[in-house]
């Protein structure tokens, strides 16, 4: 996926042909031309990421930047190095939410635009973490099809459960998509330019109303007030009324997701997220997945590839020591999928790969 990332990145290749390679220079390049907070934020800390030699930095006006780049001799900052954590301190930071018990497991890592990636067990998606777009609309699809391969009712309550869930994540990002509709009513007065708006599929207000506060929702244990809970709402807006954005378009968006589901030796099911470091989503744990890419003779890859090539780039292709069942999701056209205003609607596919190690 060529994201903002890449972008940036060609952007300070080009400014260090001309001016050098100075980090405050780079710095004030970034704040020129990235004005909005949250991406600047981001792109600032990959930057600074992509350019520490040797695990050094050097901490200035409270930030830690690079104190000295390809050359430049006359920058004299104090070096700073990080602190080397214990073997156990590793371990946890490694795995937030717990271990599977398998061994040899590989300790995640996140690539492209992903901040991090985790193992969490499915049981804390339904109380503790909530999922971002409808990616809670994959598992309940994934669930199904493996109910009706094993007729395992724990499968069937699962998919009953992502149900719910994939309601929820409707609810809220209809409810977003209506605060991204007030934002760009603005943004069209202070520019002078007509916006096609988020479309929706109902009234968040009406269809909350409706809800009977999702009575059997909670009676099957699901924290439904995780999806109801707004205190991150103003993020996503700011992150949705980008540049990239309002760049909109006539067609669907077309993306693809990669579920990677684990059976521990205790028969525990894991799966495999990651933070998401943009909007929409933003600090959300989500699925591996993006966009699809066009290919080089003009066509446009497959949900399969797509997929594929997706969980590689955000996992930095970690492999697993058993082979997959491979299961193919169904290609879903949701109008409250992503509340991008850059698309009339998304046309969403994906993969999921299943490793069972209970039955190694």
């Amino acid at each position: 996926m060529f994201s903002y990332i890449n972008a940036v990145l060609l952007a300070i290749v080009s400014h260090k042909k001309r001016n050098g390679s100075n980090v405050n220079d780079i710095i004030e390049f970034i704040n020129k031309y990235f004005q909005n907070n949250n991406i600047r934020e981001n792109y600032l800390r990959f930057v600074i990421k992509k350019m520490t030699k040797n695990g050094e930095l050097v901490e200035k006006n409270g930030l830690y930047k690079v104190g000295m780049l390809a050359g430049n001799k006359k920058l004299k900052h104090k070096i700073v190095k990080p602190k080397k954590q214990s073997n156990n301190a590793y371990e946890e930071s490694k795995f937030p939410y717990g271990k599977p018990n398998i061994p040899g497991i590989p300790v995640l890592s996140a690539g492209d635009d992903a901040q991090a990636a985790f193992y969490i067990q499915i049981e804390e998606l339904f109380t503790k973490v909530p999922l971002a777009f409808m990616h809670a609309k994959h598992f309940e699809d994934l669930f199904k099809q493996m109910y009706d391969k094993y007729g395992n009712e724990k499968y069937n309550l699962y998919a009953l459960k992502f149900s719910w869930l994939s309601e929820l994540s409707k609810l809220r990002n209809i409810r977003i998509a209506e605060k991204i509709n007030i934002r760009l009513v603005k943004l069209g007065e202070i520019n002078n330019k007509s916006y096609r708006y988020v479309v929706t599929s109902g009234n968040y207000s009406y269809l909350l109303a409706k809800s009977d506060n999702f009575t059997e929702a909670r009676d099957l244990g699901i924290n439904v007030d995780m999806y109801l809970n707004d205190t991150n709402d103003d993020e996503e807006v700011a992150g949705c009324t980008t540049d990239w954005c309002l760049d909109q378009t006539n067609e669907n968006g077309k993306a693809s997701d990669s579920i990677s589901l684990l059976i521990d030796k205790d028969d525990r099911i894991w799966t495999v997220l990651i933070i998401r470091g943009f909007a929409p989503g933003i600090g959300n744990l989500a699925i591996a997945g993006g966009f699809l890419d066009k290919k080089l003779n003009g066509t446009t890859e497959s949900y399969i590839q797509g997929a594929k090539r997706e969980q590689k780039e955000e996992l930095n292709g970690v492999k697993f020591s058993i082979t997959a069942e491979k299961y193919t999701l169904d290609v879903k056209t949701i109008t409250d999928w992503d509340f991008r205003p850059k698309f009339p609607g998304m046309t969403v596919g994906g993969v999921a790969n299943v490793y069972n190690y209970r039955r190694c």
